[in-house]
């Protein structure tokens, strides 16, 4: 089948299946062509492309089309720690590094709210991922599953349409 075929990139590297970055490719080769389509009738259109789960590896060689934004999502990831510890999240580090360099404008989407209900040490990893990303030139725009004011017992009431917020942060040093 052809979304099993191997993809020669512009310097002639192969990407074939069982390598990490290959449906993370053909995802935005895909949507570069829907957005070019839609650009097509709305000229000034900017677009959000979800980077989860295998759209979260960077595709390699790759040009982003302008007014293109991802959305990334470090997940799973070892929460105890910051994005950047190579301990527990060499993985996600890298990831991050590989963003930084892809000429796309990172938003970001974590999963702090959980941690929010409960307090510390979910804080305290945020506000240091922030600000590394922010170092990384990152936007200051997040999504998240709940807003940053809504305490765990009021996210319990939020019905799904009210659970996935933008919150627009610029973490401080």
């Amino acid at each position: 089948a052809n979304c099993r075929k191997p993809i020669t990139l512009p310097s002639g590297r192969v990407l074939k299946e069982d390598d990490e970055a290959f449906r993370s490719y053909q995802f935005y080769v895909f949507a570069k062509e829907v957005l070019a389509d839609a650009q097509r009738l709305h000229p000034k259109l900017e677009f959000l492309i979800g980077g989860y789960l295998y759209a979260a590896v960077p595709p390699p060689e790759y040009a982003f089309a302008p007014m293109t934004s991802v959305m990334f999502c470090p997940y799973p990831k070892c929460c105890s720690e910051p994005v950047y510890c190579d301990d527990h999240n060499a993985k996600w580090h890298a990831r991050c590094e590989q963003w930084a360099k892809s000429g796309a404008l990172i938003n970001l989407y974590e999963y702090y709210g959980n941690a929010f209900g409960s307090g510390r040490p979910g804080a305290d990893m945020a506000q240091k991922d922030l600000v590394y990303w922010s170092k990384l030139g990152f936007s200051g725009k997040m999504y998240a599953e709940q807003p940053a004011d809504v305490r765990w017992k009021d996210f319990v009431k939020c019905g799904s349409a009210e659970t996935a917020k933008l919150v627009d942060i610029l973490p401080k040093d």
